[in-house]
């Protein structure tokens, strides 16, 4: 599971790994390939298990900045917030990737 992750932190893409994962599942792991053809691409989309405020953003990188400014409106908090966010945020989601990506190959196995 080495690639998988790796490719995860450095594109901080969940759709990105998506190939890399499933490759390593299948040829490594020995998962079903009809078992990682279906969780897979799933827990790519709504499995956000790093962040509670990226839960149904979109697998590219960054998108879960867009619903942080949803849930700093919702708490009131301004979204000016978000500036100091975003400093800090792109290392962030590269780790928050990585865990998402490793979070759905465990539920694949």
């Amino acid at each position: 599971m080495t690639t998988p992750i790796l490719t995860a932190y450095g594109t901080a893409s969940s759709a990105a790994t998506l190939p890399v994962t499933m490759r390593t599942l299948e040829e490594e792991v020995k998962v079903d390939p009809k078992v990682s053809n279906f969780v897979l691409p799933l827990g790519a989309t709504i499995n956000m298990d790093a962040s509670l405020a990226a839960m149904g953003a979109a697998a590219i990188p960054g998108a879960g900045l867009v619903t942080m400014g949803i849930v700093l409106k919702a708490v009131g908090l301004p979204l000016d917030a978000i500036g100091i966010i975003l400093a800090v945020d792109a290392l962030l989601d590269q780790f928050r990737t990585a865990i998402n990506v490793w979070g759905d190959a465990t539920a694949a196995y």
